[in-house]
């Protein structure tokens, strides 16, 4: 079974550039460009994976990762931001449980490479 990665960010360009970088990984993409569309795709789809950013308008990516840790445990959860702000690392780390931490601009293999192996620690685990 294919894995179902939902990617999560406010911006149409960083979600375009990542379906494009990520089109020939062996996992599926969806996408919502916000928490409560991102919360409706969980709530129907069998995700293995989220990958969010954490500026958003409405809630951040903490918040939906944090509801995302509570919901469905099993979920392997990336934050992905363009603020190097410790405080937001901390929290992601402590409310989220997030396996990963990436900052904007993330290059695509090293995003790749985080959605990789966040997929196989979640085998492991499971």
């Amino acid at each position: 079974m294919t894995p179902l990665i939902l990617f999560v960010d406010d911006e149409p360009n960083i979600i375009y550039a990542a379906l494009r970088n990520l089109r020939s990984q062996p996992f599926e993409i969806v996408t919502a460009s916000d928490a409560e569309s991102a919360k409706l795709t969980l709530m129907t789809r069998n995700v293995d994976l989220i990958v969010t950013d954490e500026n958003m308008p409405g809630k951040s990516g903490v918040e939906l990762l944090k509801w995302v840790a509570n919901k469905f445990p099993d979920i392997v959860r990336i934050l992905l931001t363009g603020q190097s702000n410790l405080d937001v690392a901390v929290r992601a780390v402590n409310e989220a449980e997030v396996y990963r931490f990436l900052q904007k601009p993330c290059h695509p293999f090293e995003l790749a490479m985080a959605i990789r192996k966040g997929l196989e620690a979640r085998v492991q685990s499971v």
